[in-house]
């Protein structure tokens, strides 16, 4: 299970905070999958995850592992909107 609050307090200790559609996380773990920030922040299984990164945002795939650190900020697309 997924340790996490959306711009509360928790009794766990805070690691990291980052953002998902522009929503504030605070998360007690360093590591996610796609599939568990998707759960985190209530994103349909069937979209597209994406890291904002320069120059080019990242896709991330459901059982792909990201290390988290803080600011970082993610950002689903519907399917039939990219590629």
């Amino acid at each position: 299970m997924v340790e996490a609050t959306a711009l509360s307090a928790s009794t766990h200790p805070i690691l990291h905070e980052i953002f998902i559609n522009k929503q504030l996380y605070r998360v007690s773990t360093h590591v996610l999958t796609g599939t568990e920030l998707k759960r985190l922040a209530g994103i349909p299984a069937d979209n597209q995850l994406f890291l904002e990164a320069h120059p080019k945002d990242l896709p991330i795939g459901d059982g792909e592992r990201v290390e988290l650190k803080n600011g970082m900020h993610f950002y689903d697309v519907a399917p039939g909107n990219f590629g």
